[in-house]
């Protein structure tokens, strides 16, 4: 979530959360599809631009 929306920390949080857990080497390739269920909500919420978001993350998946 905080990589969906932009966090301004982000690499820092990243780096530390690593460092606490050891993030399997592939973690970013799934980014993308953790990121699907919040942008299908937000879509049904507050519109289609979110739907646009949900649809090109899921085209890396099909």
């Amino acid at each position: 979530m905080l990589a969906l929306f932009g966090h301004p920390q982000l690499r820092r949080i990243t780096e530390a959360y690593a460092e606490a857990a050891q993030l399997a080497e592939d973690w970013r390739s799934r980014t993308a599809l953790h990121q699907l269920h919040p942008l299908l909500v937000h879509a049904e919420l507050f519109g289609a631009g979110y739907a646009d978001r949900a649809v090109e993350l899921a085209s890396h998946y099909a």
